[in-house]
């Protein structure tokens, strides 16, 4: 059985959900660009073990460091321009951003 966290190798699938205030990122080895506004918070929760990433406008800056769950530098980030990118390394992910 396929999950919607598998990929063909040939496509690439990006899943967004949005509601009011909020948008949820679904990712898997991609990189994604957010606006917003300065100090909109961002959280990055791994779904899997050995996820690894970059993010870039953002108050807790990482540069290719693994990520745990419920570690607190992947938990309420906040944005500190108008506009962040994130390089999510690693099976799937979701990303928030209030």
């Amino acid at each position: 059985v396929r999950t919607i966290f598998e990929r063909d190798k040939h496509r690439d699938i990006s899943i967004k959900m949005r509601d009011p205030g909020q948008e949820i990122y679904l990712v898997d080895d991609q990189t994604i660009k957010l606006t917003g506004k300065k100090g909109d918070i961002v959280s990055v929760i791994p779904l899997a073990a050995d996820i690894r990433a970059t993010y870039k406008g953002l108050a807790y800056k990482l540069k290719n460091e693994q990520v745990c769950f419920g570690e607190s530098r992947a938990l309420r980030n906040y944005m500190t321009g108008k506009e962040a990118e994130l390089d999510i390394m690693g099976p799937a992910v979701v990303v928030k951003h209030f």
